[in-house]
Formats: structure tokens, sequence, C-alpha cells
């Protein structure tokens, strides 16, 4: 059985420059799950089991909104799921809009190729609403009854383009603004703000980064007890016993690089991130340093890296391990020696060869 159809591209934030890496799962082109999915990347045309003039001639689709009448029989701009679209570290709003090209392929088949993926500002760029069909289950709300559900769809579809374009318009309004409120709520999370210069170009931007210290179910915290969410900007100090530093152990989820660390603070280096500066150096990670002292530690800054090898680690005391940790190893076996625990992470972490 196959699965959801997928995409994905990389564009550049269009405020501030910097790199993105996108990717996510579409269900616009009917996939059929007797089959194997098919993967949009740039240039590679994918077979359809319809012609091309099929995806254009409903006014609405599955959950699918036509937002404009299409201009051309050949292109197709698309705007996918609403709820995965989120704000740049600048704190731009960023939409994606992704342009196939469409071609018929004998008489019952066509392909659809993906030829750009967009970046615009979701609330003030044009091109964000000028799209040929969106993803309609924010547009029209889900109140838990699929036939209320299809009806929305089916008089939205029968409303003016102005009017389709100003419901998306909407929807994207309201997701970013749920997005900032839960931000500003932390609701148990831990997020660093600081100045972080690009260690490949030294462009420096403050920038907002979430961290596994904390969860709002307040499992296996790093910092502990001194410490339940928020955000660190650089001072900020926690308080209490951190002589756990001192022995050979994990962390929460944070596997521990090396042993000793420095008695006088220590390095966290992050998983690689979907996003690089705008010197276009690659997907980067963000490297925490703290202070320590007998009382406690301080939050010293932070850096972006892009980690290529284990030479890129070496400073590194501690990183998220995405099968859990030996302080928090959620089901899954743990390496034997340290040695094998940070080959496992420049595999599943940073995507080392």
């Amino acid at each position: 059985m196959g699965a959801y159809d997928t995409y994905s591209g990389t564009a550049p934030c269009p405020v501030c420059g910097d790199w993105h890496w996108l990717g996510g799962q579409t269900t616009f082109f009917e996939p059929h799950f007797d089959l194997p999915p098919r993967w949009f990347r740039a240039g590679e045309p994918q077979p359809l089991q319809f012609t091309p003039d099929d995806l254009l001639r409903e006014p609405w689709s599955g959950s699918w909104i036509r937002i404009r009448t299409p201009r051309t029989p050949e292109i197709l701009h698309l705007l996918p799921d609403i709820d995965g679209m989120y704000p740049c570290a600048c704190g731009t709003p960023l939409a994606e809009v992704l342009r196939f090209r469409l071609r018929p392929d004998g008489a019952d088949a066509g392909t659809a190729t993906l030829v750009h993926v967009g970046l615009y500002h979701a609330l003030a760029d044009p091109r964000a609403l000028d799209v040929d069909a969106a993803d309609g289950e924010q547009v029209v709300p889900w109140r838990g009854n699929l036939e209320a559900f299809e009806q929305g769809l089916r008089e939205l579809a029968a409303s003016p383009p102005d009017v389709r374009a100003a419901r998306l318009h909407a929807a994207l309004t309201a997701h970013f603004q749920k997005l900032e409120a839960a931000r500003n709520a932390t609701d148990g999370f831990t997020f660093v703000t600081a100045p972080m210069p690009c260690e490949a170009c030294g462009d420096t931007r403050e920038r907002t980064h979430l961290t596994h210290f904390t969860g709002p179910d307040g499992r296996a915290p790093f910092l502990r007890d001194g410490w339940t969410g928020g955000t660190l900007r650089p001072g900020t100090r926690v308080e209490g016993d951190f002589g756990w530093l001192d022995e050979d152990v994990d962390r929460g989820i944070y596997v521990r690089l090396r042993h000793p660390v420095p008695a006088d603070g220590f390095t966290i280096i992050g998983a690689r991130e979907n996003v690089g500066c705008r010197c276009g150096a690659g997907a980067t990670s963000v490297v925490m340093r703290f202070a320590r002292d007998p009382g406690g530690v301080t939050f010293t800054g932070a850096s972006l890296r892009v980690v290529r090898g284990r030479a890129d680690v070496a400073d590194g005391d501690f990183a998220p391990g995405s099968h859990g940790s030996r302080d928090f190893p959620n089901g899954f076996p743990q390496p034997a020696t340290r040695d094998e625990a940070v080959q496992s992470l420049l595999r599943t972490n940073w995507r080392c060869p």
C-alpha cells in the first residue's frame, strides 16, 4: 500500500533571506494507495491517473478549494497544508506556494512536474493568495460533521474569486495568530533568544529557537527543578545543583557527547533545523553555550553551525537524541559505547553519512 504524495524544495525567506528546506504531504493529486507514492521534486515529472484538465475542472475536490479561475491549463499554483506553515526566525509569517507544470501524456493520463517552490509573506504579499487551489480544511473550518464541511466547501466554491481569496487570507491570519499566542504562552516549553552569528559567514541576527529543555508534560527536563519553562536570554541564570555534569550520565533526551565536560561550562549542539543562513552554507544547528559556577548555570549565547561530520561536534557536550538517551530511553536500544552514540547522532540529527 502506498502513502500520501510528498514534495520537497528550498526557498529563501522574502524578508531576511534565510534559506528554508521545505517539504510535506499533499492529497491534491489524489494518490493511489495501491501504487508507490509520488515524490515531487523540482524538474522530475510524476505520473497522474487522469488528465491535467481533470485537476482544474471542479471548483472543489476532497478538501481542496479552487481560489481563482485557472489562467492556463499547463500551470498550477498550489498552496498546501496551512497547518504546516510557520514563521521565519525573523518573524515573517511564511506561505509556501508550489508551482507545477501539467502536461497530457496519451489519452487517459498526464504528468505533473514541480518547477518552483516560493515563500511569500503570508499576510502581506498578494502572491500568497494568487493561487489556483488551496487547502480547504482551514478555509472552511471543520465542525465535526462531514456533510456540513462539504456543504461549506460547495458554498465557498460558488462565491466570487475575491470572496474565496478573502476567506483564504482570514484562514492564514487565524493560523499565525494561534501560533503567536502559543509562543507567548510558552506552555512549559523553553526557548532561547539571542543574537546568533552564523559560524560560516559571521552574519549575526537575533533569533529564537525552541529547545527540548522542558515540555508541557514535564518529562525529563534538562535543567530540572531550577527551570520550568520560558525564554532563556544571554545572562539568564538557572540556580540548582548541577553536580550531575561531573558524572557520565545523559540528561532528559540529551545524549552526552564527551566525558568529562569542562569544569566551567558546557555546550549543547542542537539537531539540524530545516533552515540555514542566507549565505547558503547549508541547513544549520543551534549551538547553545552555558557557563557554570557552584550555584547554577548561566546561558551565555548561541550560534549557527552546519554540521557535516564528527569534527563539527568535537566541542559539544550534549545533543538531543532522536531515540532518547540513557536517562530517557523511550524503549529504543541504546548504543553500547559513546563512539556509537555519536555516530548514531551524526546519522539522525545531522544526516551525515
